[in-house]
């Protein structure tokens, strides 16, 4: 019976290629290799990985392997997944800068806001309703010197349209509370330098995967912590919380991480 593993392996032979060889392009183990061959996907670590190096082989061999993937599903009686998350595999604005940026608008609104109510004195034209004290003069036996205590008053009203407007001052205080928060988290920065496979749990969330050529980049924040699997240690990079942690493994090793 034809499978994805004969076809592979008799296609290797036929152009003189060792196992050894396709491990080394391919930066894997000779076990996987070994695996991809027999069929043996239970020795894979994930169905991602077992499709994404099917396809790498038979492109290192130039065959089509679009019949070789149609055999492998219908082998394992599986669907074909969606594809991988790559809208992650990007730069992207970290969550605190992003709460930072919010609280500033917020702040600017409420600083032109209250500019704008202080400037605004929709009350002072009553002021100059007052001048109906200008009627007094219909009393012409009352001097006109009498009647200056009233207009005295009209100062004193002037202070009591500023008064309401000052409370409104303490709201830009409550964002400190967002901000204290924001430096809790965690940060991920994963930089591939050769094809490679990862799967990565943020926090209790499910777990997602990625097949990472040179020079893609991730970049994830966690309140908790990362759980990591690679499969190709000694192609990736991964710096967590601004520390560097150095060569992680040789070539085509499986590692699994939990970070911190």
């Amino acid at each position: 019976m034809e499978t994805p593993g004969n076809i592979l392996r008799t296609e290797r032979e036929k152009q003189k290629k060792s196992v050894d060889d396709i491990a080394g392009i391919l930066k894997l183990s000779v076990h996987y290799i070994k695996s991809l061959e027999d069929d043996c996907y239970a020795e894979m670590p994930t169905e991602l990985f077992t499709r994404a190096n099917i396809k790498n082989y038979a492109a290192i061999l130039r065959i089509n392997s679009t019949p070789i993937i149609a055999l492998y599903e219908k082998q394992r009686g599986t669907a074909k997944p969606a594809d991988m998350p790559q809208d992650d595999v990007k730069h992207h604005m970290p969550k605190g800068l992003a709460v930072v940026a919010v609280i500033l608008i917020i702040i600017i609104i409420l600083f032109f806001s209250l500019r704008d109510h202080e400037n605004y004195t929709p009350e002072i034209p009553v002021v100059s309703e007052i001048p109906v004290v200008s009627e007094v003069p219909v009393v012409s036996e009352v001097p006109v010197e009498s009647e200056v205590p009233v207009e005295s008053e009209i100062p004193v009203s002037a202070p009591e349209i500023h008064d309401p407007v000052v409370i409104v001052t303490p709201v830009p205080i409550q964002p400190e509370p967002v901000m204290e928060q924001a430096l809790n988290t965690h940060t991920l920065h994963v930089s591939a330098s050769q094809l490679t496979w990862i799967s990565i749990q943020v926090n209790d969330n499910n777990p997602k995967e990625w097949l990472l050529r040179a020079g893609d980049i991730i970049e994830l924040e966690a309140d908790t912590r990362f759980t990591i699997k690679i499969g190709n240690a000694g192609g990736v990079r991964i710096v967590f919380d601004n520390v560097d942690l150095g060569r992680l493994g040789p070539d085509g090793r499986v590692i699994d991480l939990i970070l911190p």
